[in-house]
């Protein structure tokens, strides 16, 4: 079988959603996890590919090992269960902060703007 690949093509996309699949199993312990120690735990998240790649003209490679991508995942998910900080301004108190600095004017009711008018 040949394949021809484009730019910004990868390969190993099915073993990348098994590696999410099993590192959901996988425990705190090993949030953090060697190559070595993951191959003999889990070797079923190993891969061993059945095919080549050739590459014809030039070309940026990137390989992510088991291990990288599994940290890297388990790390992603500990960032996201951490609550985010609150905005130091909400949209609600712009305005009234606005007003105390001076650059936006306070509202004026339309009765009090008629007699300011009438004034001048």
């Amino acid at each position: 079988m040949m394949f021809e690949a484009g730019p910004w093509h990868h390969f190993g996309g099915e073993i990348m959603a098994k590696m999410v699949e099993g590192a959901a199993t996988l425990g705190r312990s090993m949030s953090i996890v060697g190559t070595s120690d993951l191959s003999a735990r889990r070797p079923d998240l190993m891969f061993r590919p059945d095919y080549s790649a050739v590459v014809k003209e030039d070309c940026t490679y990137l390989e992510i090992s088991v291990a990288a991508f599994i940290n890297a995942y388990k790390a992603s998910l500990m960032q996201r269960e951490r609550p985010l900080k609150p905005s130091i301004v909400s949209v609600d108190t712009t305005p009234r902060i606005l007003n105390l600095i001076g650059q936006h004017p306070a509202p004026v009711a339309e009765e009090e703007e008629m007699s300011l008018l009438d004034k001048a």
